[in-house]
């Protein structure tokens, strides 16, 4: 593992951001959005995006144009809700109008082919003419048990023109639900916590993935970060 502390700092946020977030949800959203945005990639898939908690940081905060999928419609639904209020306040505060920068589909992560329809449309909104490749960063926070390991194959195998899925980042949660090892490496290795995060990152080098990297975020969730090659 590496070395961790119970509270990460990171820059302040507009507390709109985080309207209605709970203390533990806000301290590693808050760390996970600054991250999301360090790769420099105007486009985000947010794989399981429940309330829009991280896309609503992400499209108010960072500017980024993030589409959310869901399988919860109701979720989606606050989401937005959310979204256009704080939309409205910046508004009210600047001649500039709302950016349209966040969007919602509601489904499954495994309905994999049925969203990236959507999703490639939007990102292909009000983009530049000649523009013939966007990148597209995927994010999941608080993928639960092996859902981690289903994403990885779906990006992996995700072959669209005029995309590219260049970054990829996710915070595992509910580990325990995890009853055995995806790696080559790691296979007849014991279920644990340590040997998760490192089953975790052999199977992405093994799935044409590169830069595989582990890292604390906050309050015992650890984040996994990869770019694809």
């Amino acid at each position: 593992m590496c070395d961790r502390q119970d509270f990460v700092a990171v820059p302040p946020l507009s507390g709109s951001l985080t309207l209605g977030m709970p203390p533990a949800k806000t301290a590693v959203t808050v760390p996970f959005a600054h991250k999301t945005a360090s790769f420099g990639v105007s486009n985000v898939l947010d794989l399981g995006s429940g309330k829009g908690y991280l896309a609503r940081i992400l499209a108010n905060g960072f500017g980024l144009k993030v589409c959310c999928v869901d399988h919860n419609r109701d979720r989606l639904k606050s989401s937005l809700r959310v979204h256009k209020l704080i939309q409205q306040e910046q508004v009210s505060q600047t001649s500039l109008g709302p950016s349209g920068n966040l969007h919602t589909v509601a489904a499954s992560i495994e309905n994999w082919e049925e969203f990236m329809d959507e999703a490639a449309r939007f990102f292909r909104l009000n983009t530049r003419l000649g523009e013939k490749e966007l990148d597209v960063a995927v994010v999941g926070l608080q993928l639960c048990g092996d859902m981690v390991y289903r994403v990885i194959d779906l990006v992996s195998d995700c072959n669209r023109p005029g995309i590219r899925l260049c970054e990829f980042l996710v915070a595992p949660c509910c580990l325990h639900k995890i009853v055995s090892l995806r790696s080559k490496a790691h296979q007849a290795s014991e279920v644990c916590l340590e040997n998760i995060y490192k089953d975790i990152q052999e199977y992405l080098v093994e799935r044409g993935f590169g830069d595989v990297h582990l890292g604390y975020l906050n309050i015992g969730y650890y984040y996994i970060e990869a770019t694809r090659k």
